[in-house]
């Protein structure tokens, strides 16, 4: 039962959209991610700058998010 899931998840979505859907959500994340990490570092040097990055990262997420809506519309537009 689990080989025919996977045998139609790859046929219903190539593994070459998965893939590049993978790498999309990454990048656009990824200024997140880093502002995070960051924050999460000086907190626990307990220096008060954390504050700034916990910021960046909550504007970056959302930098992300319209990164990822000008993407689908970009694919959208390639479509039509």
């Amino acid at each position: 039962m689990l080989f025919r899931q996977h045998v139609s998840l790859r046929t219903s979505a190539p593994l070459r959209d998965v893939e590049m859907l993978a790498w999309v959500l990454l990048v656009a994340n990824m200024p997140t991610i880093v502002c995070t990490i960051c924050s999460a570092f000086l907190a626990y040097k307990e220096r008060p700058q954390w504050v700034w990055f916990a910021g960046l990262a909550v504007l970056a997420g959302i930098g992300g998010l319209l990164t990822l809506g000008v993407v689908h519309a970009q694919q959208l537009a390639w479509r039509s």
